[in-house]
Protein backbone atom coordinates (compact mmCIF):
# COMPACT_ATOMS: atom_id res chain seq x y z
CA UNK A 1 0.00 0.00 0.00
CA UNK A 2 1.50 3.29 -1.19
CA UNK A 3 2.19 6.02 1.62
CA UNK A 4 0.30 8.21 -0.73
CA UNK A 5 -3.19 6.35 0.47
CA UNK A 6 -2.81 6.37 3.74
CA UNK A 7 -4.81 8.85 5.69
CA UNK A 8 -4.27 11.00 8.51
CA UNK A 9 -6.25 10.70 11.80
CA UNK A 10 -6.75 12.30 15.05
CA UNK A 11 -5.65 9.32 17.55
CA UNK A 12 -8.53 9.87 19.86
CA UNK A 13 -10.99 9.04 16.79
CA UNK A 14 -9.91 5.57 16.64
CA UNK A 15 -9.04 4.51 20.34
CA UNK A 16 -11.99 3.43 22.47
CA UNK A 17 -10.99 5.53 24.93
CA UNK A 18 -7.57 8.11 25.79
CA UNK A 19 -7.42 8.64 29.39
CA UNK A 20 -5.07 11.11 31.91
CA UNK A 21 -4.25 9.81 35.02
CA UNK A 22 -5.16 11.75 38.33
CA UNK A 23 -3.64 14.49 38.98
CA UNK A 24 -1.93 14.39 41.96
CA UNK A 25 0.74 12.97 44.00
CA UNK A 26 -1.14 8.74 45.04
CA UNK A 27 0.28 8.51 48.90
CA UNK A 28 2.53 5.77 48.75
CA UNK A 29 4.51 2.96 51.25
CA UNK A 30 7.32 1.38 51.64
CA UNK A 31 6.65 -1.78 51.68
CA UNK A 32 5.34 -4.67 48.88
CA UNK A 33 1.78 -4.73 48.49
CA UNK A 34 -0.47 -6.50 45.61
CA UNK A 35 -0.63 -3.19 44.07
CA UNK A 36 1.61 -1.30 42.00
CA UNK A 37 2.12 2.75 40.41
CA UNK A 38 3.45 2.95 37.25
CA UNK A 39 5.64 6.27 37.32
CA UNK A 40 7.05 8.00 34.19
CA UNK A 41 10.19 6.40 34.88
CA UNK A 42 8.89 3.03 34.09
CA UNK A 43 7.57 4.20 30.85
CA UNK A 44 11.09 3.86 28.23
CA UNK A 45 11.53 2.34 24.88
CA UNK A 46 8.67 0.96 24.26
CA UNK A 47 8.36 -0.76 27.50
CA UNK A 48 6.31 -0.58 31.03
CA UNK A 49 8.40 -1.69 33.40
CA UNK A 50 5.72 -3.48 36.19
CA UNK A 51 8.67 -4.61 38.49
CA UNK A 52 10.61 -1.47 39.64
CA UNK A 53 7.38 0.30 40.95
CA UNK A 54 6.08 2.58 44.35
CA UNK A 55 3.40 0.40 45.97
CA UNK A 56 0.18 1.52 47.22
CA UNK A 57 -2.69 0.44 49.62
CA UNK A 58 -5.82 -0.95 48.61
CA UNK A 59 -7.59 1.72 49.63
CA UNK A 60 -5.64 4.27 47.66
CA UNK A 61 -5.28 2.00 44.36
CA UNK A 62 -9.00 1.57 44.47
CA UNK A 63 -9.36 5.57 44.70
CA UNK A 64 -6.63 5.96 41.65
CA UNK A 65 -8.39 3.27 39.49
CA UNK A 66 -12.23 4.88 39.56
CA UNK A 67 -11.17 6.89 35.96
CA UNK A 68 -9.39 3.39 34.01
CA UNK A 69 -7.92 0.43 35.03
CA UNK A 70 -5.33 -0.25 32.57
CA UNK A 71 -5.08 -3.54 30.50
CA UNK A 72 -2.51 -5.81 28.56
CA UNK A 73 -2.13 -4.11 25.35
CA UNK A 74 -2.67 -0.62 26.57
CA UNK A 75 -0.74 2.13 25.30
CA UNK A 76 1.24 4.17 27.74
CA UNK A 77 2.44 8.24 27.17
CA UNK A 78 4.35 10.00 29.11
CA UNK A 79 3.43 14.02 29.38
CA UNK A 80 6.57 15.07 31.69
CA UNK A 81 9.64 14.47 32.95
CA UNK A 82 10.45 13.42 30.51
CA UNK A 83 8.05 14.15 27.50
CA UNK A 84 7.54 11.31 24.81
CA UNK A 85 8.52 8.28 26.30
CA UNK A 86 6.21 5.82 25.45
CA UNK A 87 5.61 1.51 26.37
CA UNK A 88 3.35 -0.73 26.30
CA UNK A 89 1.48 -3.08 29.54
CA UNK A 90 2.43 -6.65 28.26
CA UNK A 91 1.54 -8.02 31.74
CA UNK A 92 -1.20 -9.61 33.46
CA UNK A 93 -2.39 -10.32 36.92
CA UNK A 94 -1.01 -7.53 38.15
CA UNK A 95 -2.85 -4.49 40.36
CA UNK A 96 -1.56 -1.71 38.74
CA UNK A 97 -2.43 2.26 38.20
CA UNK A 98 -1.17 5.11 36.65
CA UNK A 99 0.54 7.63 38.58
CA UNK A 100 1.12 11.35 37.55
CA UNK A 101 2.19 12.80 34.26
CA UNK A 102 0.78 9.49 32.24
CA UNK A 103 -1.94 9.09 29.33
CA UNK A 104 -3.00 5.69 28.64
CA UNK A 105 -4.14 4.81 24.81
CA UNK A 106 -6.33 2.05 24.25
CA UNK A 107 -7.02 1.41 20.70
CA UNK A 108 -10.46 0.90 18.82
CA UNK A 109 -8.97 -2.50 17.39
CA UNK A 110 -11.18 -2.21 14.14
CA UNK A 111 -9.30 0.55 13.45
CA UNK A 112 -5.96 0.76 14.61
CA UNK A 113 -3.23 -1.70 15.66
CA UNK A 114 -2.03 -1.29 19.29
CA UNK A 115 1.40 -1.78 18.29
CA UNK A 116 1.07 0.68 15.39
CA UNK A 117 0.63 3.62 18.04
CA UNK A 118 3.34 2.30 19.96
CA UNK A 119 5.40 2.58 17.02
CA UNK A 120 4.11 5.85 15.28
CA UNK A 121 4.36 7.50 18.84
CA UNK A 122 8.27 6.54 18.81
CA UNK A 123 8.75 8.18 15.31
CA UNK A 124 10.04 11.47 14.39
CA UNK A 125 6.04 12.87 13.28
CA UNK A 126 4.31 12.20 16.49
CA UNK A 127 7.35 12.87 18.11
CA UNK A 128 7.35 16.24 16.54
CA UNK A 129 3.53 17.49 17.57
CA UNK A 130 4.62 15.84 21.04
CA UNK A 131 8.14 18.36 21.27
CA UNK A 132 6.21 21.45 19.61
CA UNK A 133 3.07 21.04 21.89
CA UNK A 134 5.89 20.93 25.06
CA UNK A 135 7.74 23.85 24.20
CA UNK A 136 7.99 27.34 25.22
CA UNK A 137 8.33 26.35 29.11
CA UNK A 138 10.12 25.42 31.54
CA UNK A 139 10.13 21.68 31.98
CA UNK A 140 8.87 20.33 28.91
CA UNK A 141 5.10 19.08 29.01
CA UNK A 142 1.97 18.56 27.04
CA UNK A 143 -2.00 19.74 28.04
CA UNK A 144 -4.15 16.23 27.97
CA UNK A 145 -6.08 18.13 25.19
CA UNK A 146 -2.85 18.04 23.23
CA UNK A 147 -2.24 14.26 23.68
CA UNK A 148 -5.57 13.86 22.72
CA UNK A 149 -5.61 15.26 19.56
CA UNK A 150 -2.44 13.66 18.31
CA UNK A 151 -2.37 13.08 14.89
CA UNK A 152 -1.36 9.62 13.21
CA UNK A 153 -0.74 8.41 9.21
CA UNK A 154 -2.26 5.07 8.74
CA UNK A 155 -2.67 2.72 6.55
CA UNK A 156 -5.29 0.12 6.18
CA UNK A 157 -5.33 -2.13 9.32
CA UNK A 158 -3.71 -4.98 7.51
CA UNK A 159 -1.01 -3.23 6.85
CA UNK A 160 -0.46 -1.44 10.32
CA UNK A 161 -0.41 -5.08 11.18
CA UNK A 162 2.44 -5.98 8.34
CA UNK A 163 4.30 -3.01 9.65
CA UNK A 164 4.01 -3.84 13.35
CA UNK A 165 4.87 -7.46 12.85
CA UNK A 166 8.21 -6.76 11.81
CA UNK A 167 9.01 -4.83 14.28
CA UNK A 168 7.60 -7.06 17.09
CA UNK A 169 10.22 -9.64 15.54
CA UNK A 170 13.00 -7.47 16.39
CA UNK A 171 11.49 -6.88 20.03
CA UNK A 172 11.11 -10.36 20.32
CA UNK A 173 14.50 -10.84 19.75
CA UNK A 174 15.67 -7.99 21.67
CA UNK A 175 13.53 -9.56 24.86
CA UNK A 176 14.94 -13.27 24.54
CA UNK A 177 18.57 -11.77 24.65
CA UNK A 178 17.14 -9.72 27.98
CA UNK A 179 16.07 -13.11 28.91
CA UNK A 180 19.31 -14.46 28.80
CA UNK A 181 21.11 -12.20 29.76
CA UNK A 182 18.87 -11.92 33.00
CA UNK A 183 19.01 -15.59 33.62
CA UNK A 184 23.34 -15.69 33.74
CA UNK A 185 23.17 -12.89 36.42
CA UNK A 186 20.68 -14.55 38.25
CA UNK A 187 23.01 -17.83 38.25
CA UNK A 188 26.23 -15.51 38.81
CA UNK A 189 24.68 -14.25 42.08
CA UNK A 190 23.23 -17.55 43.33
CA UNK A 191 26.77 -19.09 42.86
CA UNK A 192 28.40 -15.98 44.72
CA UNK A 193 26.10 -16.39 47.73
CA UNK A 194 26.43 -19.94 47.84
CA UNK A 195 30.26 -19.78 47.88
CA UNK A 196 30.82 -16.17 49.99
CA UNK A 197 27.97 -15.89 52.15
CA UNK A 198 26.54 -19.25 52.80
CA UNK A 199 30.16 -21.10 52.87
CA UNK A 200 28.64 -23.94 50.46
CA UNK A 201 31.74 -23.91 47.77
CA UNK A 202 33.19 -26.88 46.51
CA UNK A 203 34.92 -29.16 48.77
CA UNK A 204 32.90 -27.04 51.68
CA UNK A 205 32.18 -30.55 53.22
CA UNK A 206 34.07 -30.92 56.97
CA UNK A 207 35.60 -27.56 56.72
CA UNK A 208 36.70 -25.79 59.39
CA UNK A 209 35.58 -22.51 60.54
CA UNK A 210 37.38 -19.37 62.58
CA UNK A 211 35.99 -15.58 63.86
CA UNK A 212 36.61 -12.97 61.79
CA UNK A 213 34.88 -9.54 61.55
CA UNK A 214 32.19 -11.20 59.49
CA UNK A 215 31.90 -13.48 61.79
CA UNK A 216 32.61 -17.13 60.98
CA UNK A 217 34.78 -17.76 57.84
CA UNK A 218 36.27 -20.79 56.78
CA UNK A 219 39.90 -21.72 57.90
CA UNK A 220 42.12 -20.39 54.82
CA UNK A 221 39.91 -17.48 54.06
CA UNK A 222 40.43 -13.85 54.82
CA UNK A 223 38.59 -10.72 55.68
CA UNK A 224 39.78 -7.73 53.38
CA UNK A 225 38.25 -4.61 52.85
CA UNK A 226 36.79 -3.54 49.68
CA UNK A 227 39.21 -0.91 48.68
CA UNK A 228 42.11 -3.36 48.86
CA UNK A 229 40.52 -5.29 46.37
CA UNK A 230 40.38 -2.26 43.37
CA UNK A 231 41.67 0.39 41.99
CA UNK A 232 39.51 3.61 42.70
CA UNK A 233 40.13 5.48 39.24
CA UNK A 234 39.33 8.88 38.78
CA UNK A 235 41.03 10.00 35.33
CA UNK A 236 39.54 13.22 34.55
CA UNK A 237 38.89 14.64 30.91
CA UNK A 238 37.60 18.03 30.67
CA UNK A 239 35.04 20.17 28.78
CA UNK A 240 35.76 20.52 25.25
CA UNK A 241 36.88 18.34 21.64
CA UNK A 242 37.35 14.86 22.56
CA UNK A 243 38.09 12.17 19.90
CA UNK A 244 35.31 11.65 17.01
CA UNK A 245 32.38 9.09 17.76
CA UNK A 246 34.14 8.25 21.48
CA UNK A 247 31.50 6.27 23.93
CA UNK A 248 29.62 8.25 26.38
CA UNK A 249 27.85 6.48 29.27
CA UNK A 250 25.62 8.82 31.02
CA UNK A 251 23.79 7.02 34.51
CA UNK A 252 20.45 7.37 31.82
CA UNK A 253 22.45 4.75 30.14
CA UNK A 254 22.77 2.25 32.49
CA UNK A 255 19.82 -0.16 33.07
CA UNK A 256 18.40 -1.07 36.52
CA UNK A 257 19.78 -4.08 38.18
CA UNK A 258 21.69 -5.52 35.08
CA UNK A 259 25.39 -6.23 34.80
CA UNK A 260 24.61 -5.39 30.94
CA UNK A 261 25.85 -2.01 29.90
CA UNK A 262 25.05 -2.17 25.99
CA UNK A 263 23.71 1.42 25.73
CA UNK A 264 25.84 4.41 25.07
CA UNK A 265 25.94 7.27 22.34
CA UNK A 266 29.19 8.49 20.97
CA UNK A 267 30.27 12.16 21.11
CA UNK A 268 32.81 14.55 19.40
CA UNK A 269 32.83 16.79 22.39
CA UNK A 270 31.44 16.68 26.05
CA UNK A 271 30.05 19.90 27.76
CA UNK A 272 31.51 19.20 31.16
CA UNK A 273 34.50 17.10 32.76
CA UNK A 274 33.76 13.15 32.32
CA UNK A 275 35.83 10.37 33.57
CA UNK A 276 37.88 7.67 31.47
CA UNK A 277 37.18 3.71 31.68
CA UNK A 278 38.68 1.00 30.09
CA UNK A 279 36.52 -2.68 28.78
CA UNK A 280 36.49 -5.14 31.93
CA UNK A 281 35.89 -1.89 34.33
CA UNK A 282 33.33 -2.07 37.07
CA UNK A 283 30.73 1.22 37.19
CA UNK A 284 28.66 2.02 39.44
CA UNK A 285 25.76 4.76 39.44
CA UNK A 286 26.49 6.60 42.87
CA UNK A 287 24.07 9.32 42.73
CA UNK A 288 20.39 7.52 44.39
CA UNK A 289 21.92 4.25 44.46
CA UNK A 290 18.73 2.31 45.44
CA UNK A 291 18.27 2.76 41.47
CA UNK A 292 21.05 -0.37 41.51
CA UNK A 293 22.89 0.83 38.55
CA UNK A 294 26.05 -1.22 38.04
CA UNK A 295 27.67 -3.00 35.66
CA UNK A 296 30.92 -3.67 33.61
CA UNK A 297 31.70 -2.12 30.91
CA UNK A 298 31.82 -3.51 27.27
CA UNK A 299 34.33 -0.90 25.48
CA UNK A 300 36.90 2.03 26.20
CA UNK A 301 34.99 5.53 26.62
CA UNK A 302 33.75 8.23 29.12
CA UNK A 303 31.19 8.43 32.07
CA UNK A 304 29.49 10.51 34.07
CA UNK A 305 31.32 12.01 37.56
CA UNK A 306 28.66 10.84 38.67
CA UNK A 307 30.18 7.03 38.57
CA UNK A 308 32.58 5.28 40.53
CA UNK A 309 35.01 3.56 38.08
CA UNK A 310 37.09 0.61 39.94
CA UNK A 311 39.07 -1.62 38.71
CA UNK A 312 40.38 -5.24 40.49
CA UNK A 313 43.86 -4.92 41.36
CA UNK A 314 44.29 -8.21 39.88
CA UNK A 315 42.39 -10.36 37.13
CA UNK A 316 41.66 -13.35 39.55
CA UNK A 317 39.52 -10.90 41.35
CA UNK A 318 37.14 -9.99 38.54
CA UNK A 319 34.65 -12.40 39.22
CA UNK A 320 34.50 -11.18 43.29
CA UNK A 321 34.81 -7.64 42.68
CA UNK A 322 31.84 -7.41 40.47
CA UNK A 323 29.95 -10.04 41.98
CA UNK A 324 30.46 -8.25 45.43
CA UNK A 325 29.78 -4.71 43.38
CA UNK A 326 26.73 -6.11 42.00
CA UNK A 327 24.99 -7.94 45.01
CA UNK A 328 21.72 -6.60 46.95
CA UNK A 329 24.31 -6.40 50.21
CA UNK A 330 26.72 -4.20 48.64
CA UNK A 331 23.97 -2.06 47.10
CA UNK A 332 22.09 -1.87 50.32
CA UNK A 333 25.49 -0.87 52.12
CA UNK A 334 25.51 1.97 49.70
CA UNK A 335 22.41 3.45 50.06
CA UNK A 336 22.14 3.15 53.65
CA UNK A 337 25.20 5.09 53.88
CA UNK A 338 24.59 7.85 50.99
CA UNK A 339 24.88 11.39 51.43
CA UNK A 340 22.07 13.91 50.63
CA UNK A 341 18.44 13.54 51.30
CA UNK A 342 16.78 14.83 47.81
CA UNK A 343 19.97 13.71 45.48
CA UNK A 344 21.90 10.95 47.65
CA UNK A 345 25.00 9.89 46.82
CA UNK A 346 27.19 6.88 47.67
CA UNK A 347 30.45 7.60 49.56
CA UNK A 348 33.61 6.10 48.44
CA UNK A 349 35.31 6.31 51.80
CA UNK A 350 32.71 4.08 53.50
CA UNK A 351 32.27 1.36 50.35
CA UNK A 352 35.71 1.17 50.43
CA UNK A 353 35.73 0.14 53.71
CA UNK A 354 33.09 -2.78 53.86
CA UNK A 355 34.63 -6.17 54.59
CA UNK A 356 34.87 -9.08 51.76
CA UNK A 357 35.46 -12.84 52.37
CA UNK A 358 38.33 -13.96 50.40
CA UNK A 359 38.69 -17.47 49.79
CA UNK A 360 42.03 -19.35 49.22
CA UNK A 361 43.84 -19.08 45.70
CA UNK A 362 42.41 -22.21 43.96
CA UNK A 363 38.44 -21.20 45.13
CA UNK A 364 39.23 -17.79 43.68
CA UNK A 365 40.52 -18.91 40.46
CA UNK A 366 37.86 -21.33 40.55
CA UNK A 367 35.13 -18.53 40.93
CA UNK A 368 36.50 -16.41 38.39
CA UNK A 369 36.85 -18.54 35.76
CA UNK A 370 32.94 -19.35 36.18
CA UNK A 371 32.04 -15.55 36.80
CA UNK A 372 34.07 -14.13 34.20
CA UNK A 373 33.06 -16.72 31.84
CA UNK A 374 29.04 -15.48 32.50
CA UNK A 375 29.92 -11.82 32.01
CA UNK A 376 31.49 -12.87 28.79
CA UNK A 377 28.40 -14.24 27.67
CA UNK A 378 26.09 -11.45 28.84
CA UNK A 379 28.95 -9.32 26.76
CA UNK A 380 27.90 -11.49 23.82
CA UNK A 381 24.41 -11.09 24.44
CA UNK A 382 24.26 -7.31 24.71
CA UNK A 383 26.52 -6.69 21.66
CA UNK A 384 23.85 -8.93 19.71
CA UNK A 385 20.96 -6.88 21.27
CA UNK A 386 22.50 -3.64 20.78
CA UNK A 387 22.92 -4.42 16.93
CA UNK A 388 19.27 -5.62 16.66
CA UNK A 389 18.27 -2.41 18.30
CA UNK A 390 19.99 -0.48 16.17
CA UNK A 391 18.72 -2.75 12.96
CA UNK A 392 14.86 -2.20 14.26
CA UNK A 393 15.60 1.97 14.94
CA UNK A 394 16.55 2.12 11.44
CA UNK A 395 13.44 0.51 9.92
CA UNK A 396 11.02 1.84 12.51
CA UNK A 397 10.39 5.22 10.81
CA UNK A 398 10.86 3.83 7.35
CA UNK A 399 8.19 1.74 8.10
CA UNK A 400 5.93 3.70 9.99
CA UNK A 401 6.31 6.03 7.33
CA UNK A 402 5.46 4.03 4.41
CA UNK A 403 8.72 4.72 3.00
CA UNK A 404 9.19 0.81 2.91
CA UNK A 405 6.16 -1.36 1.76
CA UNK A 406 5.96 -4.66 3.57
Amino acid sequence: MSSNEWKEVIVIDVCESVVDCVNKTAPVVDYETPYRMIRTTNVRNGVVDVETVRYVTEETYQKWTRRAVPQVGDVILTREAPLGEVGMLTKSGLNIFLGQRLMQYRVNPEKLDNYFLLYALQERYMQGQLHAAGSGSTVAHIRVGDAESLKIKLPNLDTQKEISGVLKAYDSLIENNNRRIAILEDMAQSLYREWFVKFRFLGHEGCQFKDSPLGEIPEGWEVKKFGELVHFLRESVQKGPVEESTPYMGLEHFPRKSLSLSEWELVDEIGSSKLKFQTGDILFGKIRPYFHKVGVAQTNGLCSSDTFVWRPIEEKLFGLVASVAFSDDFVAHSVQTSQGTKMPRANWDVLKEYDVAVPCEQLLNQFNEIARDAINQIAVLSSKKRNLSKQRDMLLPKLIAGRIEV
